[in-house]
């Protein structure tokens, strides 16, 4: 979402040049320095390497459908060296399934009616396994993120949106340093008390510190991973070092730990070398502790703890000491040539949000939350937010008087094009002409009578043939016998969501029509839509459980 914050600009730029003569150019932007958003991530920069190490502990999605994109990293790491990804991420090769995650373990979250919804909205009006698209989710699980991975659990998501929280950040000329605690997203799945991860960084020397403090109720098996690029390799099981196209080359090694493998994943991610080496370290206990060092353009480095928050390191005839005091919140970096640096820690509560000189782009939220109801006395929403969306339709809603605007309307709606009849759908639950209400229900019926097979009929390539853009006709009705409040329509609507095969977009507005619409007896509709793993459906139907509870 952070990089989308600049997109407008450049689709500006794209597609209308002239729109942008007025802009001015400031010069080479200043070099980064680092940043923290406390409900997001932190960034380590290391401008005279060009490096920059990210940890990131992002909201991930609430809908099982979005977890590809809203992907689940508890204090997931990127790494980068003079513009060349280190620590791998994006999304696998087409056509390829590179992690190999049970499908069910992927589920485990989900309702049998959950499972069942997640597969019409997968493949709708046909009955279809879902293998291909958990696949395409696997990106977004845990198994697939450069973080701690517990009992062997790949497949991962906690079922819900949750983010970690920052604990403390600081930054100085010579070292910056973050901590962020994720137990969030290892519960109620594990019984984790903690999951924290501090990242420190030294520019003098070009070396960071990751370490990861781990505490749970009972026993687990940890996985400390990371997907590394493909020239990575495994020295005496203590480190790695990966060389790099741009003539860097990066090394990882860390304190003993149970057991060390590192494995070839073709097909992940699909840029660069379309394939990456998993490194993982595991040990098991109700505790785990792991401390990871990395070095840039070093030959030769160690880490060994001397308790929980005392390091050394080791790289070359160098020899460097690291120290976090939290009682002062403090942190110290001293080595064998006489340098010693203090970092102050800058401390961080839950109450702490983002904040970021990025525009805001929350209208689609703004949109959601309108009183679609509440209308001026001209009849048209009073929101700015939505006239602004009306207007594409004001040449139309404004171009008949009344007696025009009934012979025409009765003339789209018994159009054989259906494209026509959408346009008058429209405009009958624009205006709320209620009148209508009658010949709309009659259209939902016969639309409900087309098989959902040739609704939504595809050829082997996945493209729609036939009628097969012809749901929007169907979803026009819902949408307008909602802002009708035709109660007579709530049991048709209520069936088109129980049963749940049509596109998504038709079940979400489906839900929201039953909201407008009040009916009591919707409710047990409303609550099974609830937990549709389909984010914008269930978060409409829990909204009208909310104003039929309060309408009680």
């Amino acid at each position: 979402m952070m990089a989308w914050g600049h997109d407008n600009p450049m689709w500006t730029l794209i597609w209308w040049p002239a729109a942008m003569n007025q802009w001015q150019d400031i010069g080479k932007p200043p070099a980064l320095t680092g940043w923290c958003l406390p409900r997001t991530g932190a960034a380590l920069e290391d401008t005279s390497r060009r490096t920059r190490l990210v940890q990131v502990w992002d909201r991930c999605a609430e809908s099982f459908t979005a977890v590809g994109r809203m992907q689940v990293n508890p204090n997931h790491l990127i790494l980068e060296v003079d513009g060349e990804p280190v620590f791998q991420d994006g999304v696998p090769t087409a056509g390829q399934d590179p992690f190999g995650f049970d499908e069910q373990q992927a589920m485990s979250t989900l309702s049998d009616d959950a499972r069942r919804r997640l597969a019409n909205y997968a493949t709708p009006g046909a009955d279809r396994n879902l293998t291909r698209f958990v696949q395409s989710q696997s990106c977004g699980m845990i198994g697939a993120a450069n973080a701690i991975v517990v009992d062997d659990v790949k497949a991962y998501w906690p079922g819900k949106s949750v983010e970690g929280n920052a604990r403390w950040y600081a930054s100085s000329d010579v070292l910056q340093a973050v901590c962020a605690d994720v137990t969030p997203f290892y519960q109620p799945a594990f019984d984790l008390t903690q999951a924290q991860r501090i990242c420190i960084w030294n520019t003098r020397c070009g070396i960071g510190l990751v370490i990861d403090d781990l505490v749970a109720q009972s026993s687990h098996h940890w996985t400390w991973q990371a997907y590394l690029r493909p020239s990575a390799s495994l020295s005496d099981n203590k480190s790695v070092r990966m060389n790099l196209p741009n003539d860097h080359h990066v090394v990882l090694t860390w304190e003993d730990v149970g057991h060390v493998q590192m494995q070839d994943v073709p097909g992940f991610p699909r840029s660069q070398e379309g394939a990456s080496k998993r490194l993982a370290l595991s040990s098991d206990g109700s505790k785990a502790n792991f401390v990871t060092a990395i070095g840039v353009d070093l030959h030769d480095l160690r880490v060994s703890g001397r308790d929980t928050h005392r390091w050394v390191i080791y790289a070359g005839d160098q020899v460097h000491h690291i120290e976090l005091d939290q009682q002062a919140n403090k942190c110290f970096w001293s080595s064998n040539d006489g340098t010693m640096d203090e970092l102050d820690l800058h401390l961080f509560n839950d109450s702490h949000q983002d904040q970021t000189a990025m525009p805001q782009w929350d209208m689609d939220d703004r949109l959601a939350s309108i009183d679609f109801d509440h209308r001026n006395e001209n009849g048209t929403t009073a929101s700015a937010w939505l006239d602004s969306v009306d207007a594409c339709l004001s040449p139309f809603v404004g171009a008949m008087d009344e007696q025009q605007d009934d012979a025409w309307l009765n003339t789209m709606l018994h159009s054989e094009h259906w494209p026509v009849v959408y346009a008058a759908v429209e405009r009958i639950g624009r205006l709320r002409l209620g009148e209508y209400a009658p010949i709309l229900r009659q259209l939902l019926h016969e639309e409900e009578q087309i098989p959902l097979e040739e609704l939504y009929a595809e050829d082997q390539d996945g493209n729609c043939i036939g009628s097969a853009k012809r749901w929007r006709l169907k979803l026009a009705l819902i949408v307008a016998l909602g802002r009708l409040n035709d109660t007579q329509s709530a049991t048709i609507i209520a069936q088109i969501l129980d049963r749940s095969r049509d596109f998504y977009t038709v079940h979400s507005v489906a839900a929201l029509a039953l909201n407008r619409i009040g009916c009591q007896t919707t409710q047990a509709t409303l609550q099974r839509a609830a937990v549709d793993p389909e984010v914008n459906t269930s978060i409409r139907a829990r909204e009208g459980i909310i104003e039929l509870c309060h309408g009680v």
